[in-house]
């Protein structure tokens, strides 16, 4: 198959699924010539390739590493596929926020987003086993108070008394839906149409989990992003330290209750003022692209050299 029926066979596939009526000339003859093979295709209950869906809280790192692994483009948590799926089908486009919870199993995922104008915004996320239900509802709350919409996504087996745990939690009456599969794919296949620009009218925007900042050999440390800043980002730091040649490496880390995972980035400075103890002045501007892949590049401000880190 070429080039050319590939990116047919998406767009035939992401208009079905989220039932897109624009359909050209081409995409038209296209299903009419390999009906079969695709309806055959929408039944495999399976993600499109360009889309990573999660039950955990990646990391930065975490996120480049499977992106670069697995050739992905973006990785979604279960609630941000849900809420995709949720909002192509029926949730009306005025500003309100809205929690989806999908319990599967003896764990759940629980997403926090706010809606307007054609954005979706995470504002929190939480993964936890159902016995700490309550304590997990209580953090949301913690977040943002005023939520309009609770969602409960399973797909059948579910306790009751945790149904009402949650509600009681939110102090709302829940949306049960009972197709959380279909609605997982359907928001993975959504997500991979705004990607490809034929979905226009939904954005998700995720957000930096954990502050980033940059630690320098001599223990000096300088925050550079702070957490639940929106992507893409764009920040440029100033900051004063002294090198010299014992004093060159700095890392680039997040700070997260594991202190030990491994840093974004690391580089070792050739400073202009290596045989001295001077203060210097380095600027870190700091990028954070859509496909959550961090950039960073630095310049020494006395000699002008820069350093370009990916």
């Amino acid at each position: 198959m070429g080039t050319s029926e590939d990116v047919l066979l998406k767009s035939v596939l992401h208009k079905l699924i989220i039932g897109l009526t624009d359909w050209t000339d081409d995409e038209l003859q296209f299903y009419s010539n390999n009906h079969t093979s695709i309806e055959q295709k929408l039944e495999l209950n399976d993600y499109p390739e360009d889309v990573f869906v999660t039950s955990t809280n990646l990391s930065c790192v975490e996120r480049s590493i499977i992106t670069k692994q697995l050739g992905v483009k973006r990785i979604i948590s279960k609630p941000e596929a849900i809420l995709l799926a949720l909002y192509s089908s029926y949730i009306e486009t005025e500003e309100k926020t809205v929690a989806i919870i999908a319990v599967e199993n003896n764990s759940f995922d629980m997403g926090l987003f706010c809606i307007g104008d054609g954005i979706v915004e995470e504002l929190g996320f939480s993964h936890d086993d159902v016995a700490n239900s309550a304590r997990s509802c209580e953090y949301v709350q913690n977040i943002r108070h005023d939520i309009d919409n609770l969602f409960i996504v399973h797909n059948g087996g579910v306790d009751p008394y945790i149904i009402k745990q949650i509600e009681a939690g939110f102090k709302l009456k829940a949306d049960i839906r009972h197709d959380l599969s279909d609605l997982l794919i359907r928001g993975a296949y959504i997500l991979s149409g705004v990607l490809c620009g034929i979905v226009r009218d939904c954005i998700l925007i995720q957000l930096q989990q954990f502050p980033l900042y940059c630690e320098l050999g001599n223990g000096d440390t300088f925050e550079l992003l702070k957490p639940g800043t929106c992507i893409p980002a764009r920040k440029e730091t100033i900051i004063t330290t002294r090198l010299n040649r014992h004093n060159q490496n700095l890392w680039i880390r997040e700070k997260c209750s594991e202190y030990h995972k491994p840093p974004v980035a690391f580089v070792r400075l050739q400073s202009s003022k290596s045989s001295s103890n001077q203060e210097c002045k380095l600027k870190i501007t700091l990028d954070i692209d859509t496909d959550y892949q961090v950039q960073i590049k630095i310049v020494d401000l006395d000699s002008n050299q820069e350093y370009n880190i990916k």
